[in-house]
């Protein structure tokens, strides 16, 4: 008789094999999202809340992407 206890890191075991392109655009939306909102605060119009969304939402995706699969997938390049 085996008492099985839950894993603590259940929540983490989720998260553990995140695609690049699924991560780039998780850190990027964490990005747009308040600096819209900051920008939305300053200029109080719903247009340049979804431009500037748009924007830097498809800029930060883009750098982080490139970021992240150079890499991961560069060459090893210490046996030369």
């Amino acid at each position: 008789m085996s008492l099985q206890v839950p894993l603590r890191g259940m929540r983490y075991a989720q998260y553990q094999n995140v695609s690049p392109r699924r991560l780039s655009a998780l850190t990027a939306l964490l990005l747009s999202v308040p600096i819209s909102l900051g920008i939305y605060i300053l200029h109080q119009s719903w247009q340049v809340l979804v431009g500037s969304f748009i924007i830097i939402f498809i800029g930060s995706y883009g750098l982080i992407s490139f970021t992240l699969e150079r890499f991961i997938y560069r060459e090893d390049q210490t046996h030369l």
